[in-house]
């Protein structure tokens, strides 16, 4: 297995697809207020293994506000945080993802760790029991 560190142009694809993740889980398990926005940061570091696919683990800065101006620069619901600087709301998160552009999905999604500030994993990212069919 091939490991790389990066913070290049695929690391920051890889996020925008993660974030965007983040974004649909909590609209779809209903967690995300109406009034609130993902704030999507900086990537802190980007490390790339060659497994079945590419192994992503992206650890970068998010947030969530309820700041109107955030909002109305949102952009589906993602601002990034260059444009909204609502930064008592934005910690630091690590999350997988697989990717592997025969399959469909291309992006398989592993886990998802809190690692400071406002907790996201139970709140944004997991399923409860009652959703799972």
């Amino acid at each position: 297995a091939v490991v790389s560190t990066q913070s290049g142009h695929y690391g920051r694809g890889a996020a925008e697809v993660a974030v965007a993740e983040l974004r649909d889980r909590a609209v779809q398990h209903n967690t995300l207020d109406r009034g609130s926005t993902f704030i999507r940061g900086r990537i802190v570091k980007a490390v790339k293994q060659v497994v079945s696919g590419e192994k992503l683990v992206i650890t970068m800065k998010l947030g969530v506000t309820d700041n109107f101006e955030c909002k109305m620069l949102a952009r589906e619901r993602i601002v990034s945080s260059s444009d909204c600087s609502d930064e008592d709301n934005i910690g630091t998160y690590q999350i997988t993802i697989v990717y592997a552009p025969w399959r469909d999905p291309e992006f398989e999604f592993g886990e998802f760790v809190d690692i400071d500030g406002p907790g996201m994993k139970e709140t944004y990212w997991e399923q409860t029991s009652e959703e799972i069919p």
